[in-house]
């Protein structure tokens, strides 16, 4: 028997701007094992990270970022926040985006992060650039920023993706924001090298599979 991961609620929504404001937008909403499964995807990511982290917390589920990207996929556009997203809570907001229509929608939790995390094959933190010339590294660097500490994932099909493809369109934020810049623009590195959980937060000292943890 298949269960179910994503209750579909399907709704009109009027975008002035990027989006037709005749799209239709069919938002899911994410049941308890989706998000369980984001969570797992990503904390294995994380837990995994080549080479190794001694500071990388494990993520856990937030409703607040969960509303921000909901509000975002209705837009059924595929652009970065410009500014970025603030909140009470975590201050600046990460955000990481897909567009397509490659994957089941019970196998979103998977396909997404990995798609993310394979930008880790044009990045290397001990080049200059870090990043290949012409690739994208972010949405890698924010899955596997060693501080953010909470994600909020969004789902949303659309007629049409504004500077995009296909017909899905997934968003998650992240707080605290990962991919800080130093003053000459080089990236920060998303996580400090070395055995894992040798360098936890003073309030995460625990170390469970590899990540930081209260």
């Amino acid at each position: 028997m298949t269960i179910s991961y994503f209750v579909l609620v399907a709704l009109l929504y009027s975008q002035k701007g990027a989006c037709d404001p005749s799209a239709l937008v069919y938002e899911m909403t994410l049941d308890e094992i989706a998000k369980s499964d984001l969570i797992f995807f990503h904390n294995y990511r994380r837990a995994t990270v080549s080479p190794p982290a001694t500071n990388m917390v494990m993520l856990e589920w937030d409703d607040e970022l969960a509303s921000e990207a909901s509000k975002f996929v209705r837009n059924c556009a595929f652009e970065h926040s410009d500014p970025p997203l603030q909140s009470s809570k975590y201050g600046q907001i990460g955000e990481n985006l897909y567009a397509g229509d490659e994957f089941r929608f019970s196998d979103i939790p998977f396909g997404v992060t990995n798609a993310w995390y394979n930008e880790v094959n044009f990045y290397d933190m001990n080049r200059d650039p870090v990043c290949l010339p012409g690739k994208e590294c972010g949405h890698y660097t924010q899955l596997v920023w060693a501080s953010t500490t909470h994600v909020g994932c969004a789902v949303s099909v659309c007629n049409h993706i504004y500077k995009g493809h296909g017909r899905t369109l997934v968003a998650c934020m992240y707080g605290p924001s990962g991919n800080d810049y130093t003053s000459d623009m080089f990236r920060v590195p998303p996580y400090k090298v070395g055995a894992p959980c040798t360098d936890c937060p003073s309030d995460l000292p625990w170390c469970v599979a590899g990540l930081c943890h209260a």
